[in-house]
């Protein structure tokens, strides 16, 4: 019996037209990724992710969340969708849950997860043989609102910044808060001036809707009718 071959994915495809033409940039250190519910930056990450390491036999991918106990359930499945979405087998590679880690098995490259419980917290993982290249932070609000917010992501920064030649890259994820004063906003004005950051902002409407559904796009509506404030926030990611 023969096995059927997976059909070729276009990445065009797979992930929503505000997102193409950042894909294949390795030129901008700093990729900012904020949306309201269903902008599809999550689903982002994971093709991201794993695109890395199929792509460049150099280099790593270490994905972040704040806190530990919140990895296998959100980014680490995240990432083993990417690699559905992307139409590889998973016999291509090394799956394991202790610890939490993709790796794949033609290049060696692989994708560790992690918890930055402390500010000094990520300084082990870093991969001799084959740098991190690509940095994921979920959720970032939890580094501002748990942690130690900018200090701490400049620590993550120059921790695997270290050995890279110009294509080190970090990809920060996260719906804007309700308080349009607060830290991180702060930080994204901040980082808003700098020249090697760009940030794409998304809502549901930059989906296509076959993705979505009529059920998802029909409860944002009816929220729009009913509370815009509150319709803003959720659905559009305005603070």
């Amino acid at each position: 019996m023969m096995c059927k071959k997976k059909r070729q994915v276009r990445i065009s495809e797979i992930i929503i037209p505000k997102y193409q033409k950042i894909f294949n940039d390795r030129t901008c250190k700093h990729i900012i990724l904020t949306s309201g519910r269903a902008g599809t930056k999550s689903s982002f990450a994971g093709i991201r992710g794993i695109y890395q390491l199929v792509s460049d036999s150099t280099g790593s991918v270490v994905v972040l969340r704040k806190r530990h106990n919140k990895l296998r359930k959100t980014v680490y499945k995240e990432m083993l969708r990417g690699i559905n979405r992307l139409g590889i087998g998973k016999n291509k590679f090394a799956i394991t849950k202790s610890p939490m880690e993709i790796t794949y098995k033609k290049h060696g490259t692989t994708m560790y997860f992690a918890g930055s419980d402390g500010i000094d917290d990520t300084k082990g993982i870093i991969d001799e043989d084959k740098p991190i290249k690509l940095v994921i932070l979920d959720e970032l609000t939890e580094f501002f609102d748990d942690g130690e917010g900018e200090d701490e992501l400049l620590n993550i920064e120059a921790t695997f910044a270290r050995g890279n030649k110009g294509d080190f890259q970090m990809l920060y994820l996260f719906n804007p808060p309700k308080n349009p004063n607060s830290d991180i906003m702060k930080w994204l004005e901040k980082m808003h001036q700098r020249p090697d950051c760009i940030h794409i902002h998304t809502d549901y409407r930059d989906v296509p809707p076959d993705w979505l559904g009529p059920d998802l796009i029909q409860s944002a509506k009816t929220l729009r009718d009913t509370d815009e404030r509150q319709y803003r926030w959720v659905w559009l990611g305005d603070s």
